[in-house]
């Protein structure tokens, strides 16, 4: 990917190419939409290694998430939401009870060559909203 970088933080929970949130002690951990306080309102990056103080974290940009970080079917220009699943982006928002929803993106395109990658533009919203 290439985009906008931050080298900032320690700890990062997850793989390269997942979506973390930056937490209030410095550290990256894998966003969740079951839990508020795991990506709805936090500052937003994907791994682009394994140390965000080094490697960094980017914070907007074009990239290609892998198809194991990508829940349910990509649409070209449809928008990718932070899933129920730790770390990953969602082609559905989340609908259960207590779940946020946040549009990370955008579709751009997907390979149809079996890998199903997906190129997204990673632009996090700044709104969210808690499902009743």
């Amino acid at each position: 990917g290439s985009g906008e970088l931050l080298r900032y933080g320690s700890l990062q929970a997850g793989a390269i190419g997942q979506l973390h949130f930056l937490s209030s002690n410095g550290s990256w951990a894998l966003t969740d939409a079951d839990n508020v306080n795991t990506g709805a309102s936090q500052l937003l990056g994907i791994a682009k290694k394994t140390d965000p103080g080094t490697h960094g974290m980017y914070l907007d940009g074009y990239f290609r998430i892998d198809s194991s970080n990508i829940e349910g079917t990509a649409v070209i220009g449809a928008p990718l939401y932070v899933s129920e699943e730790p770390g990953k982006f969602d082609a559905t928002a989340p609908s259960n009870t207590a779940d946020f929803v946040r549009v990370v993106g955008y579709c751009i395109d997907y390979h149809t060559d079996g890998d199903g990658d997906v190129l997204i533009r990673f632009k996090p919203d700044n709104t969210w909203v808690k499902r009743a």
